[in-house]
Parts: structure tokens; sequence; C-alpha cells
């Protein structure tokens, strides 16, 4: 385990400004829209000049609503689009809700949003 002194995480300061909970674009059998998500996250970005951090898959109280395979791809898609869109020298961050139905759905996603590098 890691001392506090030497732990990254213990001097992590979330951006000041501006956070969007971001919505999960569907279709009306329940499908992620990947195109129409990606330009949600656009349009949030605003080439830098909008969202310091996205917030998804969480906050919407979409979680309960969307199954978790749903709710990974939406995460998946959002973190991709937000590093892709962000300028280089203003990254916005991508942070992931990892709430699901059972605890084992929770960790699952805990791990995911890990491998995905995800923000938060």
């Amino acid at each position: 385990m890691q001392s506090e002194s030497n732990d990254p995480l213990s001097s992590y300061v979330p951006h000041p400004g501006l956070s969007i909970p971001i919505v999960t674009v569907l279709d009306g059998a329940g499908r992620i829209v990947e195109d129409q998500q990606r330009a949600v996250v656009r349009f949030c970005i605003q080439d830098g000049r909008g969202a310091d951090i996205l917030f998804a898959v969480g906050t919407n109280g979409e979680w309960d609503r969307i199954d978790n395979a749903h709710r990974q791809e939406a995460s998946r898609i959002i973190v991709d689009e937000c590093r892709r869109s962000s300028p280089v020298n203003r990254r916005v961050e991508a942070w992931v809700g990892i709430t699901a139905h059972t605890r084992a759905e929770t960790l699952e996603n805990l791990e995911y949003s890990l491998a995905l590098k995800a923000d938060a």
C-alpha cells in the first residue's frame, strides 16, 4: 500500500468550473445511438469553452433505467469522445457513474471505469 505522500490521488483536486451531468442518448428500443452520444459530448465541450468535467451514466438518475451493458457502452463512448474532443491545452475530465443494481455489477463497473482510465 502506498503512503499518502506517494499516492498521486492524495493531492488530486478536481478542475474548477463547469461540471455537466451528460444524458445518455437512446433510440426507441433502448439502444445507445453512438454518433448522437458523441455529438452531445462535443456540444458540452464546446471546443474548450464549455465543460471542465463530464459526468456519465450517473447523475441524471439513469443508472437504474439502463442495463449494465448499456451503461458500460455509454461510459466507453463518453470517455473516448471526451479524450478525442478535448483541446490539448484544456483537457476535459470524464467521470463515470458506477452505481448498479447489484454489488457485483457495481464492482464490475468500477473495474471497467478503471480500465477505461476515466478520471473519476
